[in-house]
């Protein structure tokens, strides 16, 4: 069945009469193979024009630039005032096929490897500045359709795999906020655990005045930059030709989402002789944007609980902290101060871009030894469970993407039984 035949196109738009009040928007680049990674909260007279497409539960939306980026999702009970942008098209069943396709089927469909790839080849082809779809492109999609009750259980099987991956990231984002947390009452209100386990500046702990910081820190700390307590290794430079379909993946700033790696966004991957043993990650290891077209990505960082098998690109450096304090810099580089010091720098140069050398105007109060010791032992385990946690999201999206060709060209059969497992 054709896509145009079982689906409204574009259905709903915001009306002139309608353009008032508060609204919810979501761009293109917001949404990334099924997360919604922020909605923007404005007025309808500051929206963007682009601010336009209404939407309801189950609407599909598909990005109609550069397919292969995966700008897509499926809309979930929504607020009444949720607009997303007209770079989107959206995709909602008509009322006589609600009983004979499933939507979520639909969207596991359309958003297939081959499928994307073949809308990218379109794309690539068209005649706009960039590569770009159209509605009547992704309209003009066949496919065939089993009975609903198997892709019900299609369906139900992956995303329930999807539902355990996203709670798994909730989970890790909950446990990096109580880690913020602990940073925060240790290095930015001072109120480490003094020698008798009372917070020491609430304590009367001795306070003087650093001329560097600008700001009192408690006696005995030193003021150092990141370069003090790291080094930093660029990332790999490559050529198009270069990119092969297999080999080392190479990580680039959009596989970096809140402070975590995502290997769903923009994989590129090269042979390893193009890679340095410099290049290679290790435990422990930051990596960080250092070159951007929005000043906002700039200065985004994840960090890796187990030796990795990827490397990075050379839009991105990689930080290694010393080993007496890696979590210690990593919380200071995800902290508020170190975005804001950031943007201050870029803002003064107007070139978004980092170097080496930035990093030794990045200065900190510095703890002695024995309180450095002592919190990188209480915040060990919250990174332990992270990296727990992201071992096995790897490992259910790997599961996830081999199934699903499986599924969807029937080579592979689910027991009833399993699919609420």
């Amino acid at each position: 069945m054709r896509l145009s035949t079982i689906c409204h196109i574009n259905n709903n738009t915001l009306s002139a009469s309608q353009r008032e009040g508060t609204i919810l928007y979501l761009d293109t680049s917001n949404l990334i193979n099924g997360r919604i990674i922020e909605l923007q909260k404005l007025e309808c007279a500051n929206a963007p024009s682009r601010a336009q497409r209404k939407v309801r539960h189950n609407t599909i939306l598909y990005s109609s630039v550069r397919p292969n980026q995966k700008h897509y999702g499926i809309v979930k009970y929504p607020e009444p005032n949720l607009i997303v942008s007209t770079g989107f098209t959206t995709l909602d069943i008509k009322e006589d096929y609600l009983n004979s396709i499933d939507v979520e089927y639909l969207y596991l469909l359309i958003t297939q490897p081959c499928i994307t790839s073949y809308l990218q080849t379109i794309a690539e082809n068209s005649v706009s500045a960039y590569p770009s779809i159209s509605p009547t492109d992704i309209g003009n999609l066949d496919f065939e359709f089993p009975p609903i009750e198997k892709q019900k259980l299609i369906a139900q099987f992956i995303f329930n795999l999807d539902r355990k991956i996203a709670l798994n990231r909730q989970i890790n984002r909950n446990l990096e906020t109580l880690a913020k947390q602990i940073y925060d009452y240790w290095f930015v209100q001072f109120d480490f655990p003094d020698e008798k386990g009372n917070p020491y500046k609430s304590s009367g702990g001795k306070m003087v005045w650093n001329e560097i910081l600008k700001r009192e820190i408690p006696e005995g700390w030193k003021v150092k930059s990141v370069n003090d307590v790291s080094s930093i290794c660029r990332g790999v430079s490559y050529k198009p030709n270069d990119l092969q379909e297999s080999g080392i993946l190479i990580l680039r700033g959009n596989n970096i989402e809140n402070n975590h790696i995502v290997y769903d966004n923009n994989t590129a991957y090269l042979l390893p002789n193009l890679i340095s043993d410099e290049q290679r990650i290790k435990k422990h290891d930051i990596i960080i944007t250092m070159s951007s077209g929005s000043k906002e990505h700039i200065g985004k960082c994840a960090m890796f609980q187990c030796n990795s098998e990827h490397s990075f690109g050379v839009f991105l450096s990689k930080i290694t902290p010393d080993n007496n304090c890696p979590y210690f810099l990593f919380l200071y580089l995800i902290s508020q101060y170190f975005k804001q010091k950031i943007k201050s720098i870029c803002n003064g140069t107007g070139i978004n871009n980092l170097t080496n050398q930035t990093f030794d105007e990045v200065l900190f109060a510095f703890p002695e030894q024995k309180v450095l010791t002592e919190f990188e032992k209480v915040v060990q385990p919250i990174f332990d469970s992270i990296g727990l946690n992201e071992t096995e999201i790897t490992s259910l999206t790997r599961q996830r993407d081999e199934i699903l060709p499986l599924l969807m060209n029937g080579q592979a059969q689910i027991n009833s039984d399993l699919s609420a497992c």
